[in-house]
């Protein structure tokens, strides 16, 4: 992040003597229609919020499928993508089996890398070779046409569990698979369109409790009401990562979903929380967002994605200590490959006398797996859809692209599908796979398919609320905590600090890579920050107006001011 200058608008103006009234404001923001659904909002009841299973189609299909599955000990294969949702979904079905008493399944990962996302051929193959009778996917199947028609042809059933896009051919997937659970059909009357690959996999689990128990099943016989309650810090895991709006059921899920995680009983959480020191009784959206998710998606765009659904899964802290030790390492690494890659990136973007509506860059040097990442910087900072791609090891072309808000990614992957070996995602960041003779047409392709496309209005960004610096405290920390989980569509709030003295200007961390400055207005200082952000972009003068979100530190047990700009 850069610290940049900001233009004076017209900003909200509050007392927070009044909290309150804070509170009206930021749920006005929300664009709620009646009383009531602010209320539902801030009460986020988990009892009468978290909608009935079976209102998905092909529901009562998978459950019935799956519970012969069980009756009859077939063996079961949970196929979960590599990331921190899917990861965590696949914990989601594993801790599910082990529950109720079912042991003959096992649990596929494709390498990011070496397989790529999605169902695969070649992996259903392995998994029938295996004894596979029935394969469950998480996060992940939706577009997988090829791998449906090899497992139809081997006698593999096949449940698709996924929240992603659908595309054309799903008409045809419907015909093979025993069931699509997918919240994105079209004409899915499941209500909350917006649920996380994990989130899906959650409701599959709970359909099952809820069908075993009226139905008298033995295998659901010792599990207690309310059981699944216990898999919610791994599906808050994933709602948080995977950067579905925290709104309706997602909210519920997130929000209980974290009061279970600061109670885990998980040595693999516990022994992460003890490497990257937050802590774990007091955790938050974003202690997942920094600390735990990019170490859980490090393990597949480092090495194998096993070592993270390990470190969820395990029941031995001994194992979870040492898995935590290695993700640490990885995450490391990461963090330094992703950094020379934006460099590298960026400096090339500046040498370009006009940017494209899309950009497309990458070299055979690149990782697949790190190009998301270096591709949502990039879309940030040059308020455009941006593709990134690299070379995997078998020698294929990927990438992924990450869009400003503008236009969706799947439109874009849609209009120039010809060009592309694979495609698939949201409508904010998608996957692809491209010959190497197309990829130096790929940006032609998608300038002019950017052109043709419909465009989204981008969200407006919503006016700073002017408060002095003696405001921001621990009264207004508490009255905020309402109002989480922050994230994507209920976005923490900023506030504006208008014509504040400065006294510091400094850089800090290991690389002195992030900026720290000490403000002050009349008796009240306090300490600002931006990370990734050099002191060289810092507007020094004496005075400064902040836009900054208002954080706690436990470290140092003190509120302080995370920047997103100054003038």
């Amino acid at each position: 992040m850069s610290l940049h200058k900001r233009k004076d608008k017209f900003c909200d103006t509050i007392s927070l003597m009044n909290h309150k009234h804070l509170l009206e404001t930021l749920l006005e923001r929300l664009n709620f229609k009646t009383e009531q659904e602010k209320q539902d909002f801030l009460k986020a009841d988990y009892d009468s919020g978290v909608l009935d299973p079976f209102l998905f189609d092909g529901m009562k299909v998978a459950v019935e499928r799956l519970n012969r599955a069980l009756e009859l000990n077939e063996k079961v294969a949970i196929y979960a993508d590599f990331d921190a949702d899917g990861i965590p979904g696949a914990v989601v079905l594993h801790d599910f089996f082990k529950k109720v008493g079912f042991t003959n399944f096992t649990v596929y990962i494709p390498h990011r890398d070496k397989e790529g996302y999605g169902l695969h051929t070649h992996a259903v193959e392995k998994l029938k070779k295996e004894g596979v009778n029935l394969i469950v996917t998480v996060d992940v199947g939706i577009s997988s046409l090829e791998a449906l028609r090899r497992a139809s042809e081997l006698g593999v059933d096949v449940i698709i569990t996924d929240h992603h896009e659908p595309n054309g051919e799903l008409e045809e997937m419907e015909k093979l698979a025993i069931s699509i659970i997918n919240p994105k059909k079209k004409n899915d009357k499941y209500p909350f369109k917006y649920l996380c690959g994990a989130g899906v996999a959650f409701k599959l689990v709970q359909a099952m409790l809820q069908y075993g128990r009226e139905n008298k099943k033995q295998w659901v016989l010792n599990v207690v009401d309310g059981w699944e309650k216990w898999l919610l810090d791994v599906v808050a895991i994933a709602t948080v990562s995977d950067m579905v709006p925290l709104l309706g059921e997602n909210r519920i899920l997130a929000k209980w979903g974290l009061v279970v995680l600061r109670k885990t009983r998980r040595p693999g959480i516990l022994a992460l929380a003890r490497k990257t020191g937050f802590r774990l009784t007091q955790a938050n959206e974003d202690d997942i967002g920094f600390s735990i998710a990019p170490r859980i998606n490090a393990a597949s765009r480092m090495d194998t994605p096993e070592l993270a659904f390990k470190l969820l899964a395990t029941d031995s802290p001994k194992e979870a200590e040492d898995l935590s030790s290695e993700l640490e390492k990885l995450n490391r690494a990461r963090k330094a490959k992703v950094a020379a890659m934006s460099r590298k990136i960026k400096k090339k973007i500046s040498n370009l006398e006009t940017l494209p509506e899309v950009v497309v860059t990458g070299s055979p040097n690149y990782s697949p797996a790190l190009c998301g990442l270096v591709a949502n910087s990039l879309a940030e900072e040059f308020s455009r859809p941006v593709c990134v791609w690299g070379r995997e090891a078998n020698g294929t072309y990927k990438g992924s692209c990450r869009s400003d808000g503008s236009v969706s990614v799947v439109e874009l992957f849609e209009a120039v599908k010809d060009k592309l070996l694979f495609y698939g995602g949201h409508k904010e960041a998608g996957g692809f796979a491209v010959s190497f003779e197309n990829i130096h047409i790929l940006q032609d392709e998608l300038c002019q398919a950017y052109k043709r496309l419909p465009k989204t209005e981008k969200a407006e960004t919503q006016e700073p609320i002017v408060i002095s610096l003696a405001d921001a405290n621990t009264e207004l920390l508490k009255a905020l905590e309402v109002m989480r989980p922050f994230g994507v569509g209920n976005p923490k709030p900023v506030f504006l600090f208008k014509e504040l003295n400065v006294e510091k200007v400094s850089a800090f961390g290991k690389e002195k890579q992030h900026t720290e400055i000490f403000v002050k207005e009349k008796n009240e200082r306090k300490r600002a920050f931006a990370f990734f952000s050099s002191v060289e972009k810092c507007p020094i003068k004496d005075k400064i107006s902040l836009c900054a979100t208002v954080e706690y530190s436990f470290w140092k047990r003190q509120v302080e001011l995370k920047i997103v700009s100054v003038s």
